[in-house]
């Protein structure tokens, strides 16, 4: 059986914090607990391995524990591939000095952002003056008067997918990912994944536009490691594999073009056409509109861009929601709750519409907190600097500050998997699902600046409004109809054999399930 879920609050105490003082810091080499890693989170080893084994620093499945073994919330290292330094941060003050970076010292890592540079640059993987030309441009299609036209295109993708779901004849428990798909929408484009592909395939593509998405999606960075001079090797099994995705790429950029035409065209023909109205209309007609050329984005990065927006809003959706279902799968009373939640706020199927809902976005939050979209985000520190944190993470007799010199150069890894286990953010229960944590009460307030999902800051996910949204209207529309439960190859199985099976995740440009499948039975009392 799960851990109980209503485990009474404790109020915890923000424990760490940025020192300012003048310490002279320990050099690098010499600073107790450095070691050495075997792979460098921002070189090619780190893409093609980015998740090393347990027990070594970096490992994503490690979480909290070297923070906790060593007793500190910086681990310094040193790569044997670069070499280079390395530190890990899982303190949130000191990732929030980072992540601002009032002073101008750290930067994005060119080598680690540039797998996103498939088009061309993008919000995404830009900085400094480059990122607020980008972050201005995206404005138009992601500010909080779009959250309404966001919720509209949601409820139509979710009931479209649904009535998939009510039409269809399920031996086997479905690939949850791949359903949910069907349920993102993304600019208002829809995605066939049938055996009708004449639907949507425009002449001379032998892709449909998700089935191109989605294997570009997937081998991101198979293309972006992949030198050219593979590619013409005559392996049997891996040329035409290559040959595959290199199609993809070029597919999908045409999808995209044709899209962006297509928002253009509206536009000429009637700026006040509302039928055709959706994120990438209004992301385009800012950019077509804007008479500055400095701060116009070109073609290419108008096309950049909103391969960003459709991985992060279709992909990273579907992956979230994902996870959220098999949570509730294993967490029954979780899901009864966020049903009754549901049915009270909507009585009947038919009358969903937007609404704050705060058990399922609690839900929502502490699925993020455990499986992050991006689990920790590299930057580059451009000078000599020192970094403030305390020894140990939990204050106490004996806790001292410590200082960590930073060569420039040096990789700064903030850790945002490790932070969100701190126990001194969010319980000595950190490990364990419990929602409740994200529900404010009379004498408990959440830990707002401790929740890094997305990031913090005015670096802060510019599409986060726009994925809660969207996620909280998927799931409202399946729970609504649906009670998602185990699939049968799980049951009898002990409870941590079921979590760890159906929680399995893959790192490649996002965190991602590995093949999360859950049994959905008919609600008896939908109306």
């Amino acid at each position: 059986m799960p851990p109980c879920c209503a485990t009474p609050h404790t109020t915890y105490t923000p424990k760490t914090t940025v020192s300012c003082q003048s310490t002279d810091p320990i050099p690098f080499f010499r600073r107790p607990g450095c070691v050495l890693i075997a792979v460098d989170p921002s070189h090619h080893t780190g893409f093609l391995w980015p998740n090393p084994q347990r027990g070594q620093i970096g490992s994503i499945d490690e979480k909290f524990k070297p923070y906790a073994k060593a007793g500190r919330l910086m681990l310094p290292a040193v790569s044997v591939v670069t070499p280079r330094t390395i530190v890990f941060v899982a303190d949130h003050e000191v990732i929030k000095h980072i992540a601002t970076n009032r002073s101008g010292i750290f930067e994005k890592d060119p080598q680690t952002y540039s797998v996103l540079h498939v088009y061309g640059h993008n919000i995404v993987g830009s900085d400094g003056p480059e990122w607020k030309k980008q972050r201005e441009a995206a404005r138009a299609a992601f500010n909080e008067g779009n959250v309404q036209l966001v919720w509209e295109e949601s409820c139509r993708a979710s009931r479209d997918a649904v009535a998939l779901l009510d039409n269809s004849h399920m031996s086997t428990p479905p690939d949850v990912t791949q359903f949910l798909r069907k349920a993102t929408s993304a600019f208002g484009q829809r995605f066939y994944y049938g055996k009708d592909r004449s639907a949507s395939l425009p002449p001379g593509y032998t892709l449909q536009f998700g089935e191109a998405l989605k294997l570009a999606c997937e081998q991101m960075v198979t293309l972006w490691a992949t030198p050219k001079w593979l590619y013409g090797l005559p392996i049997p099994w891996l040329r035409p594999f290559l040959s595959r995705v290199k199609l993809s790429y070029k597919e999908l950029r045409g999808h995209l073009l044709r899209l962006i035409e297509h928002s253009r065209s509206t536009l000429v023909v009637d700026s006040n056409e509302k039928s055709h109205d959706n994120l990438l209309r209004r992301l385009v007609e800012a950019n077509t509109l804007e008479t500055d050329p400095a701060k116009r984005l070109t073609d290419e990065e108008l096309l950049s861009n909103v391969f960003i927006f459709l991985v992060a809003g279709h992909e990273t959706t579907a992956h979230t929601a994902s996870f959220i279902l098999a949570h509730l799968a294993l967490y029954p009373d979780v899901q009864n709750r966020v049903f009754e939640e549901v049915k009270k706020v909507w009585p009947r199927y038919e009358d969903i519409q937007s609404a704050e809902e705060e058990y399922l976005l609690a839900v929502f939050r502490e699925s993020l907190r455990h499986f992050p979209v991006a689990p920790r985000l590299p930057k580059v520190a451009l000078q000599d600097t020192i970094l403030h944190s305390h020894a140990r993470f939990d204050s106490g007799p004996g806790s001292e500050p410590l200082s960590i010199a930073v060569p420039k150069g040096s990789l700064v890894v903030m850790d945002v998997m490790g932070a969100n286990f701190n126990p001194a953010y969010w319980g000595d229960d950190a490990s364990e699902f419990r929602p409740e944590r994200f529900i404010d009460t009379a004498d408990y307030r959440w830990p707002r600046d401790a929740f890094l999902a997305f990031s913090l800051g005015v670096r802060s996910c510019i599409g986060q409004r726009s994925g809660q949204v969207q996620t909280v209207c998927i799931l409202a529309h399946l729970l609504r109809r649906y009670q998602v439960s185990l699939p049968p190859h799980l049951l009898g199985l002990p409870f941590e054999q079921q979590r760890r099976i159906l929680l399995r995740f893959w790192l490649g440009a996002s965190l991602s399930p590995t093949d999360i499948r859950l049994t959905f039975s008919r609600r008896k009392e939908t109306v």
